[in-house]
């Protein structure tokens, strides 16, 4: 979630990680980093090797060397893309390593059983003596960078040691940085991930991958106005990318540009008439519109579309809760869990739900199974000190958002501690926390006053 803006319990329904681009994403999926489920990798099904030819002429002058060629294997087991990102230095030799790769053929690789693309590496040695053209063990460092198998850190350090090489070409640099950018992101490095973005984008100035990920790691900082200037210049090159509108509908929501995140989801759901996450989506701008029934009848759309998923159902009961209707919350964070028992955002949920009530009891047992099931999110300790605050536990509170702000700076997490603080007669470092959440977000308050929670 971005820095900043907690939208209160909207945490709990989006995020720039989590499900936007799951949704929107292509049917034929990439192997990613660290990939869950069964993976079974890209092999050969050409057995009669590498037709490489060593271009006479090249001979003929002398012409020797390596040729480090990346490429994708497509879901349906064709090449595609290939590249040369160390270069021999001879065009003619690369173009052969070139045409040496275009003609292999593979059995795809597969995630839990469904056709993926991966991304694979092949060097060929050129050498005069004797006359050979022949492919050659990999380079580690490219391997590293490129396969999604390696670890965070390898991928890094390899993606730097093939940066540093003098025989990088310019599409071996933009490719290493942008697989790198993709790893720093994973770790939650967005500051060297804007960096790498930048440089990309410094090359290749309509990149429109980079621009899109260098708009994430803009939001992710809390960088929302550049964020939307990026995606708009995605939107600029690629006007239907559904992506970038929905992206850019959620910079605009932070931004307060309310009209424009809705225009952009209108725009969205001409293009895809059938994805729940544009109803899912557009039912919170109208909320912030303080227009209720439109937002129930979107949240209500986005369940008829998408009816397993649980952050639907969460949604519709927040705005159910919200408007004091916990008969209504109740049942949908009941459908919530029967449909995924193990969601901590579904006691998550049900815990605030008990507290808006006023039933703290039940309130701070399921807040506690919320933490039980999810010990890392950050969003289950932030419900239990509002509940712990209601309780009047006020050191409890401080301890929970103690380790929330370990993680990262929000605005309504900083405000309730500074409240608590104040509860125990530490004026100046209350007040210094109400401050630092005001100057963060002017509205960090205001989805406590739904618990009665007041300066």
């Amino acid at each position: 979630m971005p820095a900043g803006r907690r939208q209160g319990n909207k945490m709990m329904f989006r995020s720039w990680s989590t499900i936007a681009v799951l949704a929107l994403a292509l049917s034929a999926a990439a192997l990613p980093a660290c990939a869950a489920g069964k993976v079974e990798y890209a092999v050969r099904t050409d057995t009669r090797g590498d037709a490489v030819i060593y271009p006479p002429a090249a001979r003929l002058n002398g012409e020797e060397g390596g040729v480090d060629v990346v490429f994708l294997v497509g879901a349906d087991g064709a090449v595609t893309d290939p590249a040369v990102w160390l270069s021999s230095g001879y065009p003619r030799l690369d173009a052969a390593a070139l045409d040496a790769v275009r003609a292999r053929q593979y059995r795809p690789a597969t995630m839990d059983g469904k056709p993926a693309t991966q991304w694979k590496t092949a060097v060929f040695e050129f050498r005069i003596e004797g006359a050979t053209a022949a492919e050659a063990p990999a380079r580690a460092a490219v391997e590293n960078c490129i396969l999604f198998d390696a670890d965070a850190a390898a991928q890094v350090a390899g993606c730097g040691e093939v940066l540093a090489l003098p025989s990088l070409t310019p599409r071996g640099r933009l490719g290493a940085l942008q697989k790198r950018a993709i790893v720093y992101q994973r770790l939650g490095r967005f500051g060297d991930a804007l960096a790498d973005h930048s440089a990309i984008l410094a090359i290749a100035p309509t990149d429109t991958a980079s621009l899109a990920g260098r708009a994430r790691d803009h939001a992710v900082l809390g960088e929302y106005a550049a964020a939307a200037d990026d995606l708009t210049q995605v939107l600029n090159l690629k006007p239907d990318d559904q992506n970038a509108l929905y992206r850019r509908a959620e910079v605009f929501q932070e931004l307060r540009r309310l009209d424009d995140a809705s225009s952009d989801l209108d725009r969205l759901a001409l293009l895809a008439p059938a994805n729940p996450l544009v109803p899912f989506m557009h039912s919170q701008v109208r909320d912030e519109q303080n227009r209720y029934d439109d937002a129930l009848r979107e949240a209500t759309e986005a369940i008829r579309l998408g009816p397993d998923v649980p952050a639907y159902l969460r949604l519709r009961a927040w705005l159910y809760r919200r408007h004091r209707d916990f008969a209504s919350a109740f049942a949908d964070i009941e459908r919530a869990i029967a449909l995924k028992a193990g969601d901590s955002y579904n006691f998550d949920m049900r815990c605030l739900t008990y507290a808006a009530q006023g039933d703290l009891k039940a309130a701070i047992a399921d807040c506690d199974k919320a933490i039980t099931l999810a010990p890392e999110r950050t969003e289950n300790r932030d419900a239990r000190a509002i509940v712990y605050f209601l309780m009047g536990k006020y050191a409890l509170v401080i301890a929970d958002e103690d380790a929330v702000l370990a993680h990262a700076p929000y605005a309504q997490t900083r405000y309730l501690r500074g409240l608590a603080k104040l509860k125990l007669g530490d004026k100046a470092q209350g007040r210094a926390d109400l401050a630092a959440a005001l100057q963060i977000d002017m509205r960090a308050a205001d989805d406590l006053a739904e618990f009665g929670i007041k300066p």
